[in-house]
């Protein structure tokens, strides 16, 4: 994970913002041009409306951080935050529509990782390379070499991380004493996944639908591409050619796609939508559920019982 807060990441935004440029996890298309300052100049940070607070405290996040850095900093710049209509899963599209609209909407606003070849090319954000290299607060070892690559184009870099986080196994500690299962252990795999999903499943009152399910698989989550690769698949070759047709890769996707469609032990769209995920998740209606170890479910009231695992290795290990 990133080393740096993210107060300090706003506040590195904003200080490439005051030389003409965006950062901080977000991007902009501001002028090239840096304006005298005598009153604190006012810069838009844009986040998604939150689609669950549980999955989704981007907004939480930022309100938090912006507000300790007007309070404290309050002499060159002042940062607004402007929550969009847009949620999360279209956020995007949203983007991408900043620039066409005319005049920025927003100084500051996120992306999703991928997001950056695809804005470029429609030249709505500004290269960070010059300014990066001028701002003697920033040190880039503070970041995973990975997670700046990540954000980069054809050799310039387009925004800063905001956060990088592993993916992870949550398993609710409670479900799993009811039902006498040990918890998921370092050399679980696909096959266990099934298994323990499968115990899990739950219909208590006998009328046919699913009261208590043993797997969540959140819309829009990336646990697919590790499902690919740990099946020796993968979705691009390093020559960018198609790789996604390969035995190997379907054979992965077909297992997650069994998960809900034939085994039944996770929801399917229909039945779950990521609005009511974390209301599922609070109920104590789902046994596992992979997702971002940066999720926002420890730092909600109530505390919930979840334990961490790591995920279920290729079952041909």
């Amino acid at each position: 994970m990133i080393r740096s807060s993210r107060r300090e990441l706003l506040r590195r935004g904003a200080r490439l913002l005051l030389a003409g440029a965006s950062g901080a996890g977000a991007l902009s298309c501001l002028p090239d041009q840096p304006t005298a300052q005598r009153e604190p100049v006012q810069l838009r940070v844009l986040v998604p409306r939150r689609q669950d607070a549980l999955v989704d405290p981007l907004p939480d996040w930022t309100e938090t951080a912006v507000g300790d850095l007007n309070s404290t900093e309050p002499e060159s710049y002042r940062l607004t935050v402007q929550v969009s209509d847009t949620r999360s899963a279209e956020w995007s599209q949203t983007i991408s529509g900043i620039k066409s609209a005319g005049e920025p909407s927003a100084d500051l606003f996120a992306v999703h990782l991928g997001d950056v070849p695809a804005l470029q090319s429609n030249q709505a954000l500004l290269s960070l390379e010059g300014y990066l290299k001028r701002d003697r607060t920033l040190d880039l070892d503070d970041y995973y070499r990975s997670a700046l690559a990540a954000h980069s184009w054809q050799g310039q870099m387009y925004a800063l991380p905001f956060v990088a986080s592993p993916l992870v196994i949550y398993y609710a500690q409670g479900l799993f004493a009811d039902a006498s299962l040990a918890p998921p252990g370092p050399d679980w795999n696909w096959d266990d996944l099934l298994t323990k999903a499968t115990e899990l499943t739950r219909d208590f009152d006998g009328d046919g639908r699913v009261d208590q399910w043993g797997y969540l698989q959140l819309p829009g989550s990336p646990p697919s591409v590790q499902y690919i690769w740990q099946n020796g698949g993968a979705v691009l070759g390093a020559d960018g050619s198609v790789r996604l047709d390969e035995p190997v890769s379907s054979e992965a996707i077909e297992f997650m796609a069994s998960l809900t469609h034939e085994a039944r032990v996770s929801p399917s769209l229909r039945e779950v939508s990521l609005e009511q995920a974390g209301q599922l998740l609070q109920q104590d209606g789902v046994g596992l559920f992979q997702f971002h170890l940066s999720t926002g479910i420890f730092w909600r009231s109530p505390p919930f019982s979840f334990g961490l695992a790591e995920p279920p290795s290729q079952r041909r290990r």
